[in-house]
């Protein structure tokens, strides 16, 4: 009998794949489409073969000429080795003085016809990077790298297995996918910027959250106080939806954070540093008032209206800003019908908002753009087990941002126009609409049918 079942499905599989490639011309050519494992294959080899080996024949090209240090020399780790190094051997009082900030920054790599810009991050993190101002440059570049890549790994690691944890293929593609973003890539990596520690306390706090431990995931979140604008929508929808210990946990941490830098610095260290935090708003909130700002490096949706063809203008301005409000309103009003629900909806509510995170904002730079990849992973997650229509498109959606990726800036600063914010938006609705038809009309804390309906009974 198993013999004879074994030979019907055969049959019937056979009769299956002979229909379906009589009724489709391209399937007879090009034959069935990839299963999870040589698709998985297929990204990995082409990553390889395109972006790793290419990078390393150039490294080894650099290397044979004695190019290589020089190379990597003008990256934006010279700002923070800088920043450390002021922290080393000045005093409290002085190291937010933008003379001495750009004269010490012009000792470690001088620039030509340009100038450094004023750093203007919170003292712990001046006194995180006085160890590396301690060793030569390149080496500390070099472990800078080493770390960066370390912790994007286990933050895509931490979330790929919470939100996907029983599909070790898509798992691998994630990984692949989140390589090749090129944010992380050229903005973040080579380039030696500091983004990869919001992105692992915004992941392990989005991890914390969907555990349940809302104390620890504050705690985690409070890291991100090294930059307030990562935090422009995070604390209001944590106050929204009434997500009071996770508010504690990040007062606690934010407060420890404060203690340990006065007690290394000094209480002189905090009013350098609120002025220059003051100094450096006033000129965020414009492209045009801020002397060291390239706005088509930019994402946010103030520097996407003020370098959008007519952004500038009263008309351009009514529209943009009138789509950027009734985008908040919506924002707000998910939240507000997202209070006290289980998950997926509040997996759904911290995915959406850092997705919104990187539009609705004043301060964006093309780096912090790397959140973009935390709402992805925990979106994908649930809306496969909830709504399949919308995870198709949210795949596309994605797949599309990080193509997108590779020349935004480039399209940015050729055309005024930032593709990328597109995107992000685009994404951050279809997170809103799915999280609607997740919702129901009723009760938001409950789920019906879901996948997920066990986690949400729990």
């Amino acid at each position: 009998m198993r013999i004879e079942s074994q030979q019907v499905a055969r049959v019937a599989n056979a009769s299956g794949t002979s229909a379906l490639s009589s009724r489709s011309p391209l399937l007879r050519v090009l034959g069935p489409p990839p299963n999870s494992l040589e698709l998985s294959l297929i990204c990995w080899g082409l990553f390889f073969a395109l972006l790793v080996l290419p990078a390393g024949v150039a490294v080894e090209h650099r290397i044979a000429r004695g190019q290589l240090a020089r190379t990597f020399a003008e990256v934006d780790f010279v700002y923070f080795y800088g920043f450390g190094r002021i922290f080393d051997k000045y005093p409290a009082a002085e190291v937010y003085d933008y003379n001495l900030q750009e004269r010490i920054l012009t000792e470690v790599h001088p620039l030509d016809g340009r100038r450094y810009g004023p750093v203007a991050y919170a003292p712990f993190l001046g006194v995180f990077f006085r160890p590396f101002s301690r060793i030569p440059f390149f080496e500390a570049y070099l472990l800078w790298l080493a770390i960066t890549f370390s912790f994007y790994m286990a933050g895509i690691a931490l979330l790929t297995a919470r939100f996907l944890p029983l599909d070790p293929l898509p798992r691998s593609l994630v990984f692949c996918f989140a390589l090749c973003f090129y944010p992380f890539i050229g903005w973040t990596l080579l380039n030696g910027d500091i983004s990869i520690i919001g992105f692992f306390a915004v992941a392990l706090a989005f991890r914390e959250e969907d555990l349940e431990r809302p104390f620890r995931s504050g705690l985690a979140l409070s890291i991100c106080c090294y930059k307030p604008t990562l935090l422009v929508l995070l604390l209001p929808m944590l106050v929204v939806t009434r997500r009071f210990r996770t508010l504690l946990g990040f007062a606690a941490g934010g407060s420890l954070l404060a203690l340990f830098a006065t007690v290394v610095e000094g209480v002189h260290v905090w009013p350098g540093y609120f002025r220059a935090l003051l100094n450096f708003g006033k000129g965020a909130g414009g492209l045009d008032s801020h002397p060291f700002k390239e706005p088509w490096k930019y994402v946010d949706f103030d520097s996407f209206a003020s370098l959008f063809p007519g952004g500038g203008t009263a008309l351009g301005r009514i529209v943009l800003v009138s789509c950027a409000l009734w985008a908040a309103f919506s924002l707000i009003r998910f939240w507000r019908r997202s209070t006290g629900a289980r998950k997926p909806a509040s997996t759904l509510v911290w995915a959406t908002t850092v997705t919104w995170t990187l539009v609705l904002n004043v301060y964006v730079p093309i780096y912090d753009s790397m959140l973009f990849i935390i709402g992805a992973i925990a979106t994908a997650g649930v809306l496969k087990a909830v709504s399949e229509r919308h995870y198709r498109w949210f795949t596309v959606l994605w797949i599309l941002t990080l193509g997108s990726s590779w020349i935004t800036v480039t399209v940015a600063e050729a055309s005024r126009v930032q593709i990328i914010t597109f995107m992000f938006t685009a994404l951050g609705a279809l997170q809103l609409a799915a999280a609607r038809q997740t919702f129901g009309p009723e009760r938001p804390s409950l789920f019906t049918g879901s996948k997920l309906a066990p986690d949400v009974a729990g």
